[in-house]
């Protein structure tokens, strides 16, 4: 905060401010993410949680998340994806698989999230480390760009998630429709 923006203040909003502006940082410094080359099995309360908050229905899709299993292994096993995990006091609370694919206009590497999703409870700042974390991934395997998805299908936070992306400059990109045939 500016110095003339802290004088405008009451002391006690300034205190208010200073304090939570040091909760959010502990709980967000709390927050870690690594890629993940354990047993996807032990993700169950996350793909659970998915499960159950998922809109299946709403598109005349089947749930079957017994397979997403097999998708969270596969891409433990492609160089061009990672499976990303976010851990708080060593217990993963939420996850985010990354495949990166060429561009088809041109030569562009671009890292595509292919799902994300964080326990409702882990919610908010301390879910942004995934991003960050892709976005490193990204940088890291060559990449040049990061696509994020923001679904209808995953939950209900699809707005909330779009606003996300553009508070971090991210400029909405494509738009995808679904019909049943």
């Amino acid at each position: 905060m500016s110095s003339a923006f802290q004088k405008a203040l009451p002391d006690g909003l300034l205190i208010f401010l200073h304090q939570l502006q040091h909760t959010l940082l502990l709980q967000f410094h709390s927050m870690i993410v690594k890629e993940y080359k354990e047993d996807t099995k032990l993700l169950s309360e996350i793909v659970n949680s998915w499960a159950a908050e998922c809109n299946a229905e709403k598109f005349g899709l089947n749930k079957n998340f017994d397979s997403f299993y097999e998708e969270l292994d596969a891409l433990q096993n492609d160089e061009t994806a990672t499976l990303l995990v976010l851990y708080k006091d060593d217990k993963p609370v939420g996850l985010m698989g990354v495949v990166i694919f060429v561009s088809p206009i041109g030569t562009n590497r671009i890292a595509n999230e292919h799902f994300w999703y964080v326990l409702p409870n882990h919610r908010g700042v301390k879910s942004i480390r995934l991003i960050e974390e892709a976005i490193l991934w990204a940088k890291d395997n060559g990449c040049s760009h990061v696509m994020m998805n923001a679904s209808c299908l995953a939950s209900d936070l699809h707005d909330k998630v779009c606003d996300i992306y553009e508070m971090m400059g991210m400029k909405k990109y494509e738009t995808v429709y679904l019909m049943e045939v």
